[in-house]
């Protein structure tokens, strides 16, 4: 019976508090740039020397291949690698929860803390 009371007293001191309270985070977000070149992406048609595939350098090395090769140079149809890189972006975000907290009453005491 005693414990029933303590019970019953104490659901009566202790209130519960619904708080809304702003939390923010923050991440980091992985944009792609075509600015800087770091990463194969893929294979596009152009004349960048730099990046040609090695079936085209192939076309160099045979005399009658070369006509071809000065061909598809002029008309930008060689095939290259496609480069890109990525950049960091930090961000931050904020939002609105809702936490409930128990509060005791002050002034209040139990039958025991007499």
């Amino acid at each position: 019976m005693e414990l029933l009371e303590r019970l019953q007293d104490e659901k009566r001191i202790q209130k519960k508090i619904k708080v809304k309270e702003m939390r923010s985070y923050s991440y980091t977000q992985i944009l792609p740039t075509k600015r800087h070149k770091e990463d194969i992406s893929g294979i596009t048609m152009g004349r960048d020397i730099e990046n040609l595939l090695p079936q085209e350098l192939i076309l160099l090395k045979d005399e009658d291949l070369e006509i071809l090769f000065n061909l598809k140079y002029i008309q930008n149809r060689l095939f290259c690698f496609e480069k890109q890189g990525y950049y960091s972006l930090l961000r931050e975000k904020e939002h609105e929860i809702e936490i409930e907290i128990e509060k005791r009453k002050r002034g209040e005491k139990t039958k025991r803390e007499k």
